[in-house]
């Protein structure tokens, strides 16, 4: 494994990576690192990396965590030619970077030597300042004989793609070594670009089609998503600054904010008047209509689906057609003591938490119906569809945050499918947590007792800010958070800002 390791690290030369000596060394390294020196290893890399690049044969280097596991790490690179590569392994920061790898490694790294395919690799579009990057390795098997038919199939589908608007680059390549396995190194302007629009293009149909014949497994498990690591990513963090405060509100719980509507929603609970109501405002803080929807219980979380709008009320969940700006339809469980949080997923999916009563339900054949009922998820607040997966996050132990025994609450992430729940262990025993959104490549939480947020990852754990009042179930559009101020009957919004 030792030799392996410096191999990777270009402590030593790959004997195999060129059979000419002018010929461009490209590879692929994947690393699995220990967990409890992921952070060691990262700034290892990130050192090394700045150092390369300085290299008078360095074409391209670049490092990457998986998303979906902190503890996986690709390192991309390209040499002018053999000599180059040598020169590199000899270079002091290269060894110097060996002394943490042999410590840090909990596998034997996987070494790929790619050879380009055709259309052969062409320069990365520019990125623009509003694209969300999405980027991909897809690393397959292929039945053996399908090789060639893979490769012609690809050089259709790799001079399409690269037209697309949403692609900035896409490349095809083999392995050294291994003629039925191949890595798709690609690059997006943000996730709608690959999944709402190339992945219904017919010639990426006709590529699925093929690979879905061709391919050892299945063709999910080697789609690995990651997002780069350098030293602007390593030291990167976050911060909010105030851009308005709306009073007027009667406990406002929720939130709802999105792109692609011009109003922000707010649940007021409303616990001293006449029933609960849904005010819309602007999204620079201006009241358009207070009670835009009235006569409710006390609402609090809520999602939109389709033009309706999903709203958690008490034991009901009521829909609401936003062009009508009224209640069509509602749901009612007897078996709820009090629904709090909404979040529906693409194929229309209802997930719905119930705080005390410590369930996760779901419409199901037009009824409220348990989802899920986990012993370690004592009373679930927020809660976030994720791909194949609801993310929860926990209130803690007891309803009373000031008991004795109480244990503070948690984030966990529950398999639809299955149904097993993981516990973030960045996310343990977090506070007493209620509003959850999506945020980078991680989540932003909220603890109302503690007038915090929080942003996690799976390898981070961050305060973004504290607040004046305790906010609840928060949202988010871009990069401007808003903020339902429960206790102090006010909303504000707040810009995060990255340092």
């Amino acid at each position: 494994m030792k030799n392996s390791i410096l191999a990777l690290l270009s402590v030593v030369l790959l004997a195999s990576c060129a059979t000419n000596k002018n010929e461009t060394v490209t590879q692929l390294v994947k690393f699995t690192v220990k967990m409890d020196h992921v952070q060691e290893f990262k700034k290892a890399t990130v050192n090394s990396l700045n150092l390369s690049l300085e290299e008078e044969g360095n074409i391209a280097m670049k490092l990457y965590t998986d998303d979906n596991n902190p503890a996986i790490i690709y390192v991309y690179s390209q040499w002018e030619n053999k000599e180059a590569y040598k020169i590199h392994g000899d270079k002091p920061h290269t060894k110097e970077l060996s002394k943490v790898v042999k410590k840090s490694l909990a596998t034997k790294p996987e070494i790929m030597v790619l050879g380009n395919t055709k259309p052969f690799p062409v320069a990365s579009k520019e990125l623009a300042s509003e694209d969300k990057e999405e980027t991909l390795f897809f690393i397959f098997k292929v039945k053996d004989g399908y090789q060639d038919r893979v490769i012609k199939q690809f050089e259709k589908h790799i001079k399409n793609t690269r037209k697309e608007k949403g692609n900035l680059f896409f490349n095809l390549y083999t392995v050294e070594g291994d003629s039925t396995t191949f890595v798709v190194y690609e690059n997006w302007r943000n996730a709608a670009a690959i999944w709402d629009i190339h992945m219904n293009q017919p010639y990426a149909k006709e590529t699925g089609a093929l690979l879905n014949e061709a391919i050892v497994g299945e063709m999910n498990d080697g789609m690995n998503f990651v997002s780069e690591l350098n030293e602007e990513v390593l030291n990167r963090t976050y911060t909010a600054e105030k851009q308005w405060e709306l009073e007027g509100l009667s406990m406002p719980e929720s939130i709802f904010a999105s792109p692609n509507h011009d109003w922000l929603y707010v649940s007021n609970v409303n616990p001293k008047g006449n029933g609960g109501y849904i005010s819309k405002v602007s999204k620079d803080g201006k009241v358009v209509d207070e009670k835009w929807i009235d006569g409710l219980t006390g609402p609090t979380g809520s999602d939109m689906y389709e033009g309706k709008l999903y709203v958690a009320d008490q034991k009901h969940v009521r829909i609401i057609d936003i062009e009508k700006g009224e209640v069509i339809q509602s749901y009612k469980s007897e078996t709820a003591v009090s629904l709090n949080d909404v979040s529906i997923a693409k194929d229309g999916q209802v997930f719905i938490s119930d705080v005390p009563g410590g369930n996760i339900y779901m419409i199901n054949n037009d009824k409220l119906e348990v989802w899920l009922t986990a012993p370690e998820i004592h009373h679930p607040n927020g809660v976030l569809v994720q791909g194949e997966d609801l993310i929860v996050v926990d209130y803690g132990s007891e309803m009373d945050a000031k008991s004795p025994t109480y244990i503070p609450g948690s984030v966990y992430r529950i398999n639809k499918a299955s149904k097993l729940v993981t516990e973030i262990t960045t996310g343990h025993q977090l506070g007493t947590l209620d509003g959850l959104v999506a945020y980078e490549k991680g989540f932003l939480v909220s603890d109302p007792m503690a007038k915090e947020v929080y942003y996690i990852s799976d390898f981070e754990r961050t305060l973004l800010a504290s607040f004046p009042f305790g906010p609840a179930d928060i949202n988010i559009e871009n990069d401007n958070l808003y903020l339902p101020y429960i206790f102090g009957n006010k909303i504000a919004s707040y810009k995060i800002i990255t340092k």
